[in-house]
């Protein structure tokens, strides 16, 4: 995967290969199934899943170096070849510390 700008917020492309994208992991474990569920949904509606983001697991390397599984958000590889914007990758990773173009 890698990160691009789309407009004035950040998209995850999937793309073969190994890449590194800086972001925010959400603990949700303390959450019951029904409780988990339901704020799931809300984020998906957020995100414009499915129209617009895919919901997908991914391995998250963490600080330690130990491995965990979390959802991401990826722009639907559909909705990408549909969209005639510029899209421009951001090699860091880290939207945060993107080049205000």
């Amino acid at each position: 995967m890698w990160m691009a700008k789309m407009g004035w917020f950040p998209c995850a492309k999937k793309v073969d290969g190994e890449s590194t994208i800086i972001g925010a992991l959400h603990d949700f474990s303390k959450f019951t199934d029904e409780e988990f569920n339901q704020r799931v949904a809300r984020i998906d509606r957020y995100e414009g899943v499915p129209y617009l983001y895919t919901r997908e697991i991914v391995n998250v390397i963490m600080p330690d170096t130990t491995v965990v599984e979390a959802y991401m958000y990826v722009f639907n590889p559909d909705r990408f070849e549909e969209d005639n914007r510029d899209y421009i990758k951001i090699d860091s990773g880290d939207w945060l510390k993107r080049k205000l173009l």
